[in-house]
């Protein structure tokens, strides 16, 4: 709360100086949301009966997103989403009950939406750190990646003050958890993230 005042009092300033037309425009928002987890890749991919991937899972999350004008903005989110992990038994066809685990996700992005459309677009880049039982074993210390982030969606006004935002995201990075040890390998990840969200409106209209 500390923090939204004082960013609340630096915009104000700096919109009390800024040209009229600017000031109907330039607005910040905050915006919690609901977040799905749908990854794409095996962590691991030995041979067809040695696979191990992160297991589709709920988040939460919330986004501060500052507005130049009507098409262009830039934004902050912090995410946690439950997710653990699941392996599959060498030589058998069915799947060990998952690790219990979870990611937290800090990331920035530019957003663009298009004039006189309520879909915009994003690109951004963040970390994503892995925790947990399911990472709680030895040898395994590589826990923290880069992402790149491109992602789509919708966003609508409801009323002079709150409205709903809903949008796809994927996030592309590199693990290698175990480092020089070879049982995981470096390889590319492609996550995809379903956020559902209400962005509340701190400065502007």
């Amino acid at each position: 709360m500390r923090l939204t005042r004082h960013l609340s009092t630096l915009l104000s300033v700096v919109l009390a100086l800024s040209p009229a037309p600017v000031r109907a425009q330039v607005k910040l928002e905050v915006t919690p949301f609901f977040v799905s987890y749908y990854p794409l890749e095996f962590l691991t991919y030995t041979n067809g009966d040695n696979l191990e991937r992160q297991e589709a899972g709920p988040g939460l999350g919330v986004a501060l997103t500052y507005r130049f004008d009507n098409i262009w903005a830039v934004e902050t989110q912090a995410v946690y989403v439950s997710t653990g992990v699941v392996v599959r038994n060498t030589g058998f066809a069915s799947f060990q009950p998952p690790t219990s685990g979870r990611l937290v996700l800090l990331n920035g992005r530019v957003l663009f939406q298009p004039r006189r459309t309520n879909i915009y677009f994003a690109l951004g880049a963040g970390t994503i750190t892995r925790s947990g039982a399911a990472w709680d074993v030895p040898g395994i210390g590589n826990l923290s990646s880069v992402a790149g982030i491109v992602g789509f969606g919708i966003r609508a006004r409801v009323s002079p003050t709150w409205g709903f935002k809903i949008g796809v995201e994927a996030h592309l990075y590199e693990t290698d958890p175990d480092g020089p040890n070879p049982y995981y390998q470096k390889k590319m990840q492609k996550d995809v993230f379903v956020t559902i969200g209400v962005p509340i409106n701190l400065i502007g209209r």
